[in-house]
């Protein structure tokens, strides 16, 4: 077919890496009209990918995936200058796929601006080594784009290919676009350590400009640790901790989640034990009082999620989901200044090495009255009881409107620094 393909294990594969719009991406297939394919090199969220016994992506406005709907809503909307730099009407197989080494047939092809690698392609990122060696490897749970009856394909933390699962399960998501055949690369060797720049991305951040004026993904220096940029509404921004909160001895620390799933809200059970009291007095208080002063409290929205329901209950009122950003935001907030990432939120996952490295973090967002969400060492969403779980936390943070930019270039290697 024309397709280049690349194909190989980890070691070998180290010179398709390109920085767009604060993600690091891989560039996995080049095409006959010259556009790329390239995925997410790490996890953006996990959502379930449909409802129970619906594994179809797309069917029609009225009938869209969960997945469909958080990628080419929720995701595009954090790329930048993308009408110019991605292929806004791409096609993406969902076929059905018997298994994974077969080329896919076309009898479902969506277009869209943003899916998922199908199996075909993912098959072909290892087809010179071997399953369990693919560059596209990371060791968490992670979905493919294609059902089979009422399962949808997923990479698993061991690394293999697994179609056991229904769609209502919680994998994480590594969004797939194409890039345009005119994108020129500005800089870089496409390595990890200097991936290639595109031309028409985000400008490099001028010293003394706000931070609101930054992209989600960017990195950010604050209280001498790694934090990522979520969002900015209203000119304040949402920051998550890249790696959990760690003890002297560097040991990650688990706690219960509150006494309440509704994180904020407990009055009969304020001690250390439990994140929402520690997090908003013991490690509010031991931050350098320059970034405390930096901070402002943040919504954090408590919208409850129940089994195979849709991820925009977590801001939205059970009416009105036409979209994740112009939906009726849920009456439950809590204000505060130290909360953590919700079901669906970007970067509401996983950000590190893989499960053998990880730990499972509570998400603020309710499954019931008695139970939160969580994402475990594997990258799996999964609902726990508040009272008998401990886990670990990467909290979320939000900050003044007037914070500047002082140095960096927001990557993971050069994040920016920053002061009132």
């Amino acid at each position: 077919d024309n397709i280049t393909y690349l194909s190989g294990d980890k070691d070998c594969i180290n010179f398709n890496y390109v920085w767009y719009s604060g993600k690091l991406w891989r560039i996995t297939a080049v095409y006959p009209d010259g556009t790329m394919k390239m995925i997410t090199d790490d996890i953006i969220t996990s959502i379930a990918y449909n409802q129970s016994g619906n594994s179809s992506f797309y069917t029609s406005e009225t009938d869209k995936s969960y997945m469909y709907q958080w990628l080419n809503e929720d995701f595009l909307d954090t790329l930048y200058n993308y009408e110019n730099i991605i292929v806004t009407d791409s096609k993406w197989n969902a076929s059905e796929a018997p298994d994974i080494i077969t080329k896919l047939p076309e009898t479902t092809v969506i277009t869209a601006p943003v899916g998922l690698l199908n199996t075909y392609e993912y098959y072909m990122s290892y087809k010179n080594a071997s399953d369990e060696k693919s560059y596209l490897l990371i060791n968490y749970d992670w979905f493919l784009l294609n059902p089979v009856g009422i399962h949808i394909w997923h990479i698993d933390y061991l690394d293999r290919s697994n179609s056991d699962f229904g769609a209502n399960y919680r994998f994480g998501i590594r969004p797939t676009v194409n890039l345009n055949t005119n994108i020129t690369f500005l800089s870089g060797n496409g390595t990890k350590e200097d991936p290639y720049i595109l031309n028409g991305d985000k400008e490099k951040a001028i010293p003394n400009t706000t931070l609101n004026t930054r992209i989600s993904g960017e990195y950010v220096t604050f209280n001498n640790e790694l934090y990522r940029i979520v969002s900015v509404e209203n000119g304040i921004t949402k920051l998550n901790k890249n790696d959990y909160i760690r003890d002297d001895n560097n040991e990650i620390i688990e706690k219960l989640f509150a006494s309440t799933s509704n994180f904020g809200a407990a009055s009969n059970t304020q001690n250390d034990n439990y994140w929402d009291y520690y997090l908003n007095n013991t490690w509010y208080n031991l931050l350098n009082s320059t970034y405390k002063n930096m901070m402002v409290k943040g919504n954090y929205y408590l919208g409850t999620i129940s089994n195979n329901k849709d991820y925009k209950l977590a801001i939205c009122k059970t009416e009105g989901l036409e979209t994740t950003l112009n939906c009726e935001k849920t009456s439950s907030i809590w204000a505060g200044y130290v909360g953590l990432p919700r079901y669906g939120e970007m970067f509401a996952s996983q950000q590190g090495v893989g499960i053998f490295d990880s730990e499972g973090i509570w998400l603020v967002t309710p499954y019931s009255s008695s139970n939160s969400w969580m994402i475990d060492s594997a990258n799996f969403l999964n609902d726990e009881s508040i009272m008998d779980n401990i886990r670990a936390v990467r909290p979320s943070i939000t900050l003044k409107s007037t914070i500047k930019i002082t140095g960096g270039q927001g990557t993971k290697q050069n994040p920016f620094s920053l002061s009132e």
